[in-house]
C-alpha cells in the first residue's frame, strides 16, 4: 500500500509536501481518512493536486486544511495578497493577454518562494537570493539564460506587487526593497542602413523573384519607416488615407496578439509617398479590400508568421551579394535616407515615432553629415564674388 508521499502513522494517512516559502518538506494528517487502500490512492491524488499548486505558487493552506493553524490569517499582508490586488487592480489597463502574461509570471516565478511571506518581511537579500535561484532553474530547464525582457518582465510583476503594498500603507516607500533593483539593458546595436540604391535592388528583387505580397510589404517598410514586424502586420485599410496620402499607425501585433498603442504607446499619422503607396495598391491587387488587415499573405490571412518573409530576405540579400543585416535596419534606411534629402530632424522623428532625443542619438552621423553638406553649400552660394585686387584697391 505504499505510495509516493503518502505514509500511514497512528492509523492516519499524511501526506509530504513542501509549503511555498519553505525550504523543508512537511508531513499533514489528513483528519477523518482512514487508512484504507482507496483513501491511500485519494490521498496520493490529493498530494499530486497540492505538490503542482505549491509549485506554481497557488496552494492556499485554507482551501485544504482549514484547521491548520498555518491557515489562520495567511493571506492577510502577503505577497500573495498584493500580487492578487496588483494585477487584478482595472486601473491598470491591460489587455486581457497582458493581464495573463503577469499572472503567469507571478504564479510560476515569484508565488513558489515568495508567496505566503507578510510582504514587510521581504528583503532585498531574499529578492536576490530568489532571483538567483530562479535563473538557476531556469539555465536547467532551457539550457540558456534569460533573455533581457524575460528578465525584466519578471520585475516588472515584482515592483508591481510592491507598489500595490506601498499604495495601500502596508510599507513605506523607502522601505520597497525594488527601489535597489534595476532592470537589465539591452546594448543598442548602432543603425546599419541600406542606401538607397542597394534599397531599390532589394525591392525590385523581391518584386521579380519573391511573392507580390512579400514584395509590396518590403517596399512598405523601406519607404514609411515603420517599425517591422509590429506595425505594418497590424495597419487596417480604414487606416489608410488615399485622398489625405496618410496613414495612422495605431496599434501594434506582438507575440501576444494585437495591442492598441505603438511601441511608445503613441499613436502616429505618417505621410505617404509615391512609394508606399505603390506598395498599398500592389496589395490592394491582392486583397481587393476583402480583408481588413492590409498586409496579408496569398491567401488572405494576416501576416502573422513572417518566417517566411525572413528566408525570402535571406535569399534576396544572397542573391543580390549584398551583406545581410536584420530587416529592421529598413527603418534606418528610411532615416539615413531622407535627412540625405533635406528632411528635418523634427519631421522624421515625428514620422518614426521617436522622440527628439532618440532620434539624434540613433542618426546623429547622417544628421550632421547632411547639415554639413547643406550649411558648406548656403556659405558658398551666400558669399558674393569678388574680384581678385591689391590691398590699395588697384587690380
Amino acid at each position: 500500500m505504499a505510495t509516493k508521499g503518502v505514509r500511514i502513522r497512528g492509523g492516519q494517512i499524511q501526506i509530504k509536501f513542501k509549503p511555498p516559502g519553505d525550504k523543508k518538506y512537511s508531513y499533514v494528517t489528513l483528519d477523518g481518512w482512514t487508512a484504507t487502500p482507496a483513501n491511500v490512492q485519494k490521498a496520493a491524488e490529493l498530494r499530486e493536486q497540492i505538490r503542482l499548486k505549491c509549485k506554481y505558487g497557488t496552494f492556499r493552506w485554507s482551501d485544504y486544511f482549514p484547521n491548520d493553524p498555518r491557515a489562520t490569517n495567511r493571506s492577510a499582508g502577503t505577497f500573495h495578497h498584493y500580487a492578487q490586488s496588483w494585477v487584478n487592480n482595472p486601473q491598470n489597463g491591460w489587455t486581457e493577454r497582458t493581464s495573463y502574461k503577469w499572472k503567469g509570471i507571478l504564479n510560476r516565478i515569484w508565488m513558489p518562494y515568495l508567496s505566503d511571506r507578510q510582504i514587510a518581511s521581504i528583503s532585498y537579500s531574499l529578492i536576490s537570493d530568489t532571483l538567483a535561484s530562479v535563473i538557476d532553474e531556469f539555465q536547467q530547464e532551457y539550457n540558456k539564460t534569460p533573455s533581457v525582457s524575460t528578465y525584466n518582465d519578471w520585475l516588472t510583476c515584482l515592483r508591481g506587487t510592491f507598489n500595490q503594498a506601498v499604495k495601500d500603507g502596508a510599507i513605506l516607500k523607502h522601505q520597497n526593497p525594488c527601489e535597489q533593483i534595476t532592470n537589465k539593458t539591452r546594448p543598442t546595436p548602432l543603425p546599419d542602413p541600406f542606401d538607397n540604391v542597394e534599397a531599390n535592388a532589394i525591392i525590385d528583387a523581391f518584386y521579380a523573384r519573391e511573392s507580390k505580397e512579400h514584395a509590396a510589404y518590403i517596399e512598405f517598410c523601406f519607404y514609411s519607416g515603420v517599425r517591422s514586424p509590429s506595425e505594418p502586420t497590424a495597419l487596417l485599410w480604414n487606416e489608410i488615407s488615399t485622398r489625405n496620402q496618410e496613414a495612422r499607425i495605431c496599434r501594434k501585433r506582438t507575440r501576444n496578439g494585437i495591442e492598441q498603442g505603438t511601441k511608445t504607446g503613441e499613436s502616429r499619422i505618417i505621410d505617404l509617398n509615391s512609394r508606399t503607396e505603390h506598395a498599398l495598391n500592389t496589395m490592394r491587387e491582392i486583397s481587393g479590400f476583402k480583408k481588413e488587415w492590409v498586409f496579408t499573405q496569398a491567401n488572405q490571412n494576416p501576416l502573422i508568421n513572417i518566417d517566411p518573409l525572413q528566408l525570402a530576405w535571406k535569399r534576396v540579400l544572397t542573391h543580390l551579394k549584398l551583406r545581410h543585416r536584420p530587416m529592421y535596419n529598413m527603418r534606418h534606411s528610411y532615416a539615413s535616407y531622407y535627412l540625405t534629402q533635406g528632411c528635418s530632424p523634427g519631421y522624421l522623428a515625428d514620422q518614426m515615432g521617436n522622440s527628439l532625443k532618440e532620434f539624434f542619438r540613433s542618426y546623429a552621423r547622417w544628421i550632421e553629415k547632411s547639415d554639413k553638406a547643406k550649411q558648406s553649400k548656403i556659405m558658398r552660394e551666400s558669399t558674393p564674388f569678388q574680384e581678385e585686387k591689391g590691398l590699395n584697391g588697384v587690380k
